[in-house]
Protein backbone atom coordinates (compact mmCIF):
# COMPACT_ATOMS: atom_id res chain seq x y z
CA UNK A 1 0.00 0.00 0.00
CA UNK A 2 1.38 3.41 -0.99
CA UNK A 3 -0.29 6.79 -0.41
CA UNK A 4 0.87 10.36 -1.04
CA UNK A 5 0.41 12.60 2.01
CA UNK A 6 1.88 15.83 0.58
CA UNK A 7 1.40 17.64 -1.74
CA UNK A 8 -2.38 17.63 -1.90
CA UNK A 9 -4.76 18.10 -4.81
CA UNK A 10 -5.04 21.88 -4.32
CA UNK A 11 -3.65 25.10 -5.80
CA UNK A 12 -0.29 26.32 -4.49
CA UNK A 13 1.16 29.83 -4.78
CA UNK A 14 4.69 28.74 -3.90
CA UNK A 15 7.12 26.07 -5.04
CA UNK A 16 6.27 22.60 -3.76
CA UNK A 17 9.62 21.16 -2.67
CA UNK A 18 8.64 17.94 -0.87
CA UNK A 19 6.93 14.67 -1.64
CA UNK A 20 5.77 12.85 1.50
CA UNK A 21 4.15 9.43 1.33
CA UNK A 22 3.46 6.33 3.36
CA UNK A 23 4.19 2.80 2.19
CA UNK A 24 3.58 -0.56 3.83
CA UNK A 25 4.06 -4.19 2.87
CA UNK A 26 5.76 -7.10 4.59
CA UNK A 27 7.88 -7.84 1.52
CA UNK A 28 8.66 -4.46 -0.07
CA UNK A 29 11.11 -4.78 -2.91
CA UNK A 30 11.37 -1.37 -4.58
CA UNK A 31 9.89 2.13 -4.62
CA UNK A 32 10.15 4.94 -7.14
CA UNK A 33 8.80 8.41 -7.73
CA UNK A 34 8.11 10.59 -10.73
CA UNK A 35 7.49 14.31 -11.11
CA UNK A 36 6.13 13.95 -14.66
CA UNK A 37 3.41 11.30 -14.36
CA UNK A 38 5.77 8.35 -14.88
CA UNK A 39 7.72 9.55 -17.90
CA UNK A 40 10.89 9.66 -15.77
CA UNK A 41 11.02 7.34 -12.76
CA UNK A 42 13.61 7.59 -10.00
CA UNK A 43 14.28 4.72 -7.60
CA UNK A 44 14.23 5.59 -3.89
CA UNK A 45 14.55 3.79 -0.60
CA UNK A 46 11.02 2.81 0.38
CA UNK A 47 9.62 5.07 3.09
CA UNK A 48 12.05 7.92 2.45
CA UNK A 49 10.25 11.24 1.98
CA UNK A 50 11.72 13.56 -0.63
CA UNK A 51 12.86 17.17 -0.26
CA UNK A 52 14.57 19.71 -2.52
CA UNK A 53 12.14 19.14 -5.40
CA UNK A 54 10.92 21.76 -7.88
CA UNK A 55 7.32 21.91 -9.02
CA UNK A 56 6.33 23.41 -12.37
CA UNK A 57 4.17 26.45 -12.99
CA UNK A 58 0.73 25.14 -13.89
CA UNK A 59 -0.33 21.49 -13.58
CA UNK A 60 1.92 18.97 -11.83
CA UNK A 61 1.37 15.20 -11.93
CA UNK A 62 3.49 13.40 -9.32
CA UNK A 63 3.45 9.74 -8.38
CA UNK A 64 5.01 7.21 -6.02
CA UNK A 65 4.92 3.48 -6.65
CA UNK A 66 5.93 0.43 -4.68
CA UNK A 67 6.18 -3.24 -5.52
CA UNK A 68 6.79 -6.31 -3.38
CA UNK A 69 8.69 -9.56 -3.91
CA UNK A 70 5.50 -11.26 -5.19
CA UNK A 71 5.26 -8.71 -8.03
CA UNK A 72 2.34 -6.74 -6.61
CA UNK A 73 2.44 -3.09 -7.64
CA UNK A 74 0.63 -0.07 -6.22
CA UNK A 75 0.79 3.51 -7.47
CA UNK A 76 -0.37 6.70 -5.78
CA UNK A 77 -0.80 9.79 -7.97
CA UNK A 78 -1.41 13.42 -7.14
CA UNK A 79 -2.24 16.34 -9.40
CA UNK A 80 -1.86 19.88 -8.11
CA UNK A 81 -1.63 23.33 -9.62
CA UNK A 82 1.11 25.90 -8.92
CA UNK A 83 0.84 29.60 -9.76
CA UNK A 84 3.63 31.50 -8.02
CA UNK A 85 4.08 34.29 -10.58
CA UNK A 86 2.46 37.59 -9.66
CA UNK A 87 0.61 39.22 -12.53
CA UNK A 88 1.93 42.45 -14.02
CA UNK A 89 -0.32 45.35 -14.90
CA UNK A 90 0.77 48.15 -17.23
CA UNK A 91 -1.20 51.31 -17.86
CA UNK A 92 -0.96 52.23 -21.54
CA UNK A 93 -2.15 55.03 -23.77
CA UNK A 94 -4.71 56.66 -23.65
CA UNK A 95 -4.67 56.34 -19.84
CA UNK A 96 -4.78 59.72 -18.18
CA UNK A 97 -1.53 60.85 -16.55
CA UNK A 98 -1.12 60.43 -12.80
CA UNK A 99 -2.29 63.44 -10.73
CA UNK A 100 -3.94 65.06 -13.76
CA UNK A 101 -7.24 66.95 -13.63
CA UNK A 102 -9.89 67.01 -16.34
CA UNK A 103 -13.30 68.61 -16.15
CA UNK A 104 -15.33 65.61 -17.36
CA UNK A 105 -17.49 62.81 -15.95
CA UNK A 106 -15.25 59.89 -16.95
CA UNK A 107 -11.67 58.70 -16.76
CA UNK A 108 -9.78 57.06 -19.55
CA UNK A 109 -7.88 53.90 -18.62
CA UNK A 110 -6.22 51.27 -20.79
CA UNK A 111 -4.25 48.44 -19.18
CA UNK A 112 -2.42 45.33 -20.22
CA UNK A 113 -2.24 42.51 -17.66
CA UNK A 114 -0.06 39.42 -18.01
CA UNK A 115 0.59 36.40 -15.85
CA UNK A 116 2.83 33.38 -16.34
CA UNK A 117 -0.23 31.14 -16.66
CA UNK A 118 -3.08 33.37 -17.80
CA UNK A 119 -2.97 36.37 -20.14
CA UNK A 120 -5.38 39.28 -20.33
CA UNK A 121 -4.51 42.11 -22.66
CA UNK A 122 -5.86 45.47 -23.73
CA UNK A 123 -8.61 45.94 -21.18
CA UNK A 124 -10.26 49.27 -21.90
CA UNK A 125 -12.89 51.22 -20.03
CA UNK A 126 -13.93 54.73 -20.97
Amino acid sequence: LVSIVYPQNINYTNNVTALNYTVSDLYLQACLYSLNNGTTNITITCGTNLTGLTSLEGNNNWLVSANDSAGNLNISRITFFKDSINPTINFTSPTDSNNSYFNRNYISINITATDGIYNVSDISKG
